[in-house]
């Protein structure tokens, strides 16, 4: 029975474990094709509505202002459109056919897309991810590619049913990215990436899946939604959603996609990942029995917000969020209902508030319209960015508020112009909610907060004009490799503030494609003129042979040596950047660090100190400690090199160097080595004093150097170092008159005392 029991909290405790977001991509209205772009376009905000082309939806032959009319819309040819490239896509990085990806939806193409970009965000490699156990959930609403495909049956493509059907939005992903986790498309109309969203947090608390690919997209490519939703009076005859409004006449529908990459907390920790944000808990529920199928219920709504919190352990009323994320379509029968859940759940009328006790509530539909399918991860990644920059941004379309909406009011306020996060008490996170419902009665929440990380800085300064780099770029092409870097260039160019350790970091976590080209640079303007002249020389090579052009990287591996140096080859300062920069080679130093510690005639000095010393107060000509600063050095080059991909063939050690060789080889640990190398350097003080000897002689000239009655039992060869280069060793005095005499004789000699 106690196991029983055990099991069942074990499974409860699971239940409520934080998922992170590790990874963000996004193609929204405006020409937004990052979440960078969205903060941008969120934080200053402008019309973005557009004309639809008519080579691609003519839905001004669909118009008739009774919204009502059979076979029409009231609504103009405008809407919140993401351009007239959604037919683009890079069949050949896909591994797809000209012929095969015609016949694909383009929402399956634009999914592809954000979701490679979302991966690159959080930083995995197509290696890395291909067999991972990755679940992915899609949230979709619209088929239209289909519906206009099916229409005439005599062209229909042999990959219409792969390319249209909506259960293959979610898997060809799984497909292409080789994912073996559960793999399903949502569609609860307007709530369905949210509800994805959901579905994706419970698999990962019940250990469906490590990871999660989270998607939401919707197209608008044919007139019948516009034409069945005006029917039930949905849509906007003027192609806006203005929120609590009272000129509020229905949503604007918008085109987007989004992808979004999570894991367990303790997942993304323990792979190092950057956090964006914390998803502290999800719900869904049903209106069930409304007052119609399409009508909304603020019964349920506020018993889904007041589910969540409570599931998620905070109480609604102490624990509110800090800002609200509606769902704010800006129908007169939705809006209201929606104010009053939000105001019955979080103020009470049994509990007394101050007046300056308010909460802010928005949604990003008045900016970009309602994004349907996709809509639920839009406003999560507005709340986010929210958090992320502590700013709340403004709502457009709103200057009067909806009377329906005024009892409702009292704590509630729409912001109109960008206001400064509220201040929370010290050791709470930013928290926001994030509402999304569909339009049959599915309704979707979640509670997202910000992560503060704990994580120590080593107190060194990273000089940006002194760093070097490398920036590795790659792309499937010439063409889009050098696009890359223009790119790359743009950014770099757009603030002085840009971090080059950041960006240097993040192009080395990315998939490296066939062709490549690495930049070494010392600062910003090193980095700029190199990038400048590497996009001028492609400019010329263009119309020269194809061997100018960059090199696509061979398919078979190159054999890599890796080679461990001993002493001598240590310098006040080496690893001062790297232990600041790199995260991986100061964790491996801090490894080394650690093994030190826990010896029972441990040193007093410290590694890391010993590193940031400057050359007046630097202590590596000392054995006790230059052995095992620099084996600490080169265990932690060697993890650094691992970690980025870079793996060794054949290993060798010279003198101290077999240590690490030894660890390379998995034959000791990182612990055993730093114990060798410690007490190899702490007993290394002889009771006189000695010295060694490079001499330009074979191994047996030096043997029968030693052996000589002037020699002998004074000096022996301590290493042969090649055919003609060999190491001597013994007492100084002897060293001293066997460099006398071949200097004399002519050879080649550097001696040092130990």
């Amino acid at each position: 029975m106690d196991m029983i029991f055990l099991l069942l909290e074990d499974y409860l405790t699971a239940m409520k474990t934080p998922i992170a977001v590790v990874g963000t991509a996004c193609r929204f209205p405006g020409q937004v094709a990052s979440p960078s772009q969205l903060w941008k376009l969120l934080s200053n905000p402008k019309d973005v509505l557009g004309d639809l082309d008519p080579k691609r939806l003519k839905l001004s032959s669909f118009h008739h202002e009774n919204g009502g009319h059979h076979g029409a819309t009231d609504v103009p040819n405008k809407s919140y459109l993401l351009g007239d490239d959604v037919d683009r896509f890079d069949a050949a990085f896909f591994n797809i056919s000209a012929a095969e990806a015609e016949a694909m939806d383009p929402q399956q193409r634009i999914l592809l897309e954000t979701t490679y970009e979302a991966l690159e965000a959080a930083g995995y490699t197509l290696e890395q991810m291909r067999g991972s156990f990755t679940a992915v959930f899609v949230g979709a609403m619209t088929s239209d590619y289909h519906d206009i495909q099916a229409r005439d049956l005599d062209t229909i493509s042999r990959w219409h049913a792969t390319g249209t059907s909506p259960s293959v939005l979610s898997n060809r992903i799984s497909y292409f990215f080789d994912l073996k986790g559960p793999s399903m498309t949502i569609n609860t109309a307007c709530s369905s990436s949210l509800v994805a969203l959901h579905q994706a947090v419970q698999s990962l608390r019940t250990g469906d899946c490590t990871t999660a690919i989270v998607g939401g997209v919707n197209l608008l490519l044919d007139p019948e939604i516009y034409i069945s939703h005006s029917h039930l009076h949905m849509l906007s005859p003027t192609s806006r959603c203005r929120m609590w409004d009272k000129d509020a006449d229905g949503y604007a529908r918008g085109e987007g996609c989004a992808s979004v990459v999570i894991k367990t907390l303790d997942q993304a920790l323990k792979d190092g990942d950057d956090i964006e944000c914390i998803i502290r808990e999800t719900a869904v529920n049903s209106d069930g029995r409304s007052a119609g199928i399409t009508m909304p219920s603020a019964e349920a709504q506020a018993a889904l917000i007041r589910e969540t919190y409570e599931r998620s352990g905070l109480d609604p009323v102490r624990d509110r969020c800090q800002f609200f994320e509606c769902h704010g379509t800006g129908t007169q029968a939705g809006d209201p209902v929606e104010a009053r859940a939000i105001q019955e759940t979080f103020y009470p009328k049994d509990v007394v508030f101050s007046p300056d006790d308010k909460l802010y509530v928005g949604s990003i539909k008045t900016l970009i319209g309602h994004l349907e399918g996709c809509a639920g991860l839009a406003g999560l990644m507005k709340a986010m960015l929210c958090i992320k920059n502590r700013t709340i941004t403004p709502n457009m379309l709103f200057d009067n508020l909806n009377p329906q909406i005024t009892p409702f009011y009292d704590y509630l306020r729409v912001p109109t112009n960008a206001v400064p996060w509220p201040p929370v008490a010290n050791g709470c996170p930013l928290r926001a909610s994030v509402n999304s419902f569909g339009f049959g009665g599915t309704n979707a929440h979640a509670i997202i907060e910000s992560y503060a990380t704990s994580q120590s800085k080593v107190n060194v300064d990273c000089c940006q004009d002194s760093f070097g780099g490398p920036f590795t770029f790659s792309a499937h092409t010439p063409e889009s490799l050098y696009d890359t870097i223009k790119q790359t260039a743009r950014y770099v160019r757009s603030s002085e503030q840009v971090d080059l350790c950041n960006l240097a970091w993040t192009l080395s976590k990315r998939t490296v494609l066939p062709f490549k080209l690495t930049i070494a640079a010392l600062g910003r303007e090193e980095l700029l003129e190199n990038m400048d002249e590497a996009i001028e020389e492609y400019n010329s090579s263009k119309t020269c042979k194809e061997g100018q052009l960059p090199r696509k990287h061979p398919h078979e591996p190159l054999s890599i040596m890796g080679v461990f140096t001993g002493q001598g080859a240590q310098w006040a300062g080496m690893g001062r950047e790297l232990l600041a920069a790199c995260p991986i080679f100061r964790k491996s130093i801090e490894r080394c660090e650690r093994a030190l510690a826990n010896l029972h005639d441990g040193p007093s000095w410290s590694l890391q100190a010993e590193l940031l010393a400057d050359k007046s107060s630097s202590n590596l000509s000392s054995p006790a400690i230059s052995q095992p600063v620099t084996t600490a050095i080169e265990i932690a080059i060697y993890d650094l090199l691992c970690a980025s991909g870079l793996n060794v063939d054949v290993v060798v050690g010279h003198s101290s160097g077999e240590i690490v060789a030894a660890y390379a080889l998995d034959m000791l640990s990182a612990e055993d080595c730093m114990k060798i190398a410690y007490y190899r350097g702490l007993h290394a003080k002889p009771n006189k004093s000695g010295g060694m000897l490079a001499v330009g002689l074979s191994y047996d000239d030096a043997n029968e150097l030693c052996s000589r009655p002037s020699f002998s039992g004074r000096i022996v060869v301590a290493a042969s170092n090649g055919p003609t280069s060999t190491t001597l060793s013994g007492d100084y005095d002897a060293i001293l008159e066997a460099k006398t005499l071949l200097d004399r004789l002519g050879g080649a000699v550097h001696g040092s005392q130990v």
